[in-house]
């Protein structure tokens, strides 16, 4: 029957799949089981995972302690109203500082400049 398209035969696939052989063996730390970090420092075992839990706590204990005083000297030196007001005004310095930047990107823009053009023209600054 001439016409007809044959749909039986078979395409060879120009890939091929590896098999289990052929594929490299990985030697990746993720395909190894977990290991608890707590085994690795020096001297501890499972035995003592107790004690070093203690311990560890013990340590945070301390270090929050030292940081509560650090935070009521501060706050002796400082009120949070200051605080807050230096916040606001750098709130504000940016706003005007993007203001500018913007304004200044549009004029190089109609002059066919680069900003860094305008800001040597200008003498400005240009901080990295």
């Amino acid at each position: 029957m001439a016409g007809k398209i044959d749909t039986h035969h078979e395409e060879k696939s120009n890939f091929s799949t590896p098999t289990s052989d052929s594929r490299p063996k990985s030697r990746s730390r993720l395909r190894q089981p977990f290991k608890s970090p707590l085994l690795d420092l020096p001297g501890k075992h499972c035995d003592g995972f107790a004690q070093t839990a203690g311990s560890n706590v013990d340590i945070l204990k301390d270090r929050i302690a030292n940081i509560d005083k650090e935070i009521d000297e501060l706050e002796i030196e400082y009120s949070e109203d200051e605080l807050q007001m230096h916040i606001d005004k750098l709130h504000e310095y940016n706003e005007i500082k993007d203001v500018g930047q913007v304004l200044l990107g549009k004029i190089a823009d109609i002059e066919g400049k680069t900003t860094k053009m305008m800001y040597e023209e200008y003498g400005l600054d240009i901080l990295d």
